[in-house]
C-alpha cells in the first residue's frame, strides 16, 4: 500500500491543528490578559454610548473570524473529498461491505485525523456563534441603559454556561443534525465508495452514554442516494441550486429562468411536490456541486455504481458536452491525480 507521508502532503495545505481543542480555551486566554488590568478599573460603570459602540465592534471582528473559519471548513471538505478519492483507489479490488467501508475510513490514519479536524472546527464554529450570541446580547443590555460593571465578567460568564452545555454534548448530539457535517460524511462516503448510498448518519456517530437508545432504531433503513439529474433539463446538475422548503435540487440557471418566467413564484417541478419556490428559497448549494463534480468524474472514468464496460448514456452525453467546452476544473483534477500517483511510485 502506497506510503501515508506522501498522503498526508495534501492534508498539509490545512492549519495543523491537532483538533483536540475544545470549546473555551480563548476564554481562558482572556482571563490571563485581564489579569494584568487594574482592578478598580474594570468596576467602572461603562459609558453607554461608548459600551454599545465596542460590542457592536466585537460582534463584528467574531464574524470575521466566523467567516475565515467557514473558508477553513470548505477547504477541509474540499480535501477530504479528495483524499477519500485517493484512497478507494487503493481498495477499489475489495468487494464492498457497507461495514467493512466504515471500518477502513476510522481506522486509516489520514482520514481519522481529518474526520478529528473537521469535527475540532464545527467546535469552533459552534464557541463563535456563542460568544456572537452572547456579545449581542450584551450590546442589547448596554443600549437600553443597563448600569453595568465588569462587563468581561458577565460575558464570560454568560458564554461559560453554554459553552459548557455544549461541550457535555455526545458527539452525536453535537453533529447529527449540523448541515456541514452531513455534507462533509456524504462527499466523504461517496468519494470514497465510487457513489454507493451513504449510510444512516448515526453509524458515523455511535451511540455513547447519554444517546437515547431508541436512536439507533432507524438504522434499518436503507443507505440513501442521490440523483444528480435536475427534474427541468433531465441533464446532470450544473451550478445547483437547492430549495430551503423541500429536498430537491436543480440547475441554477433551469430553475431560476423557471421561477422568473412564473411571475417570481413557480411549483416545484418535482411530480408529487406541493411547494411553491421563489428566488429568496432556492440557493446555490456549494456542498452538492462538489458531489455533482465527482459524480461527473466517476461517470466517466467508468466507476459510478453498476457501470458496465459498456458506455452509458449519461456517460455519452458528458463526452458530448466535453466537445463543446473545456472543463478546466475536470483536467486540473487530472493532472493532480497524476502527481500524486507519480509521488507514490
Amino acid at each position: 500500500m502506497p506510503s501515508l507521508d506522501k498522503r498526508s502532503k495534501k492534508k498539509q495545505r490545512v492549519d495543523g491543528s491537532s483538533g483536540d481543542d475544545e470549546p473555551g480555551t480563548q476564554g481562558a486566554r482572556n482571563d490571563a490578559l485581564l489579569a494584568k488590568v487594574d482592578p478598580e478599573y474594570l468596576n467602572k460603570p461603562i459609558d453607554i454610548k461608548q459600551g454599545e459602540a465596542k460590542t457592536r465592534a466585537l460582534v463584528a471582528s467574531l464574524g470575521t473570524v466566523k467567516k475565515k473559519l467557514g473558508e477553513s471548513i470548505k477547504t477541509l471538505i474540499d480535501i477530504a473529498g479528495e483524499m477519500a478519492e485517493t484512497l478507494s483507489e487503493e481498495h477499489r479490488d475489495e468487494d464492498y461491505h457497507e461495514d467493512a467501508k466504515l471500518a477502513a475510513l476510522k481506522n486509516d490514519k489520514i482520514m481519522s485525523q481529518l474526520d478529528r479536524d473537521f469535527r475540532a472546527a464545527l467546535d469552533r464554529e459552534a464557541e463563535l456563534d456563542i460568544r456572537m450570541t452572547t456579545a449581542s446580547d450584551l450590546r442589547m443590555r448596554i443600549a437600553q441603559g443597563h448600569q453595568m460593571t465588569n462587563v468581561h465578567k458577565w460575558y464570560e460568564d454568560k458564554a461559560k454556561d453554554k459553552l459548557e452545555e455544549y461541550t457535555s454534548k455526545t458527539p452525536r448530539q453535537r453533529y447529527e443534525n449540523n448541515v456541514l457535517f452531513e455534507r462533509y460524511r456524504t462527499l466523504v462516503w461517496e468519494s470514497y465508495t465510487d457513489g454507493r448510498g451513504v449510510p444512516n448518519i448515526k453509524k458515523f456517530l455511535p451511540r455513547e452514554e447519554g444517546d437515547d437508545e431508541s436512536d439507533d432504531e432507524d438504522f434499518e433503513f436503507g443507505a440513501q442516494t442521490h440523483n444528480f439529474q435536475c427534474p427541468i433539463t433531465l441533464s446532470t446538475l450544473e451550478d445547483p441550486y437547492s430549495s430551503s422548503l423541500c429536498p430537491h435540487s436543480f440547475s441554477g440557471d433551469a430553475i431560476k429562468e423557471l421561477i422568473k418566467s412564473s411571475g417570481g413564484r413557480s411549483p416545484c417541478p418535482v411530480s408529487g411536490c406541493d411547494k411553491s419556490l421563489t428566488l429568496g428559497t432556492v440557493h446555490a448549494d456549494e456542498g452538492l456541486r462538489r458531489r455533482v463534480a465527482a459524480h461527473v468524474r466517476r461517470v466517466k472514468e467508468g466507476r459510478a455504481p453498476g457501470a458496465t464496460q459498456g458506455r452509458t448514456f449519461e456517460q455519452m452525453d458528458l463526452d458530448s458536452e466535453d466537445e463543446d467546452e473545456d472543463d478546466d476544473g475536470e483536467e486540473a483534477h487530472r493532472v493532480k491525480k497524476e502527481m500524486i500517483k507519480a509521488a507514490r511510485a
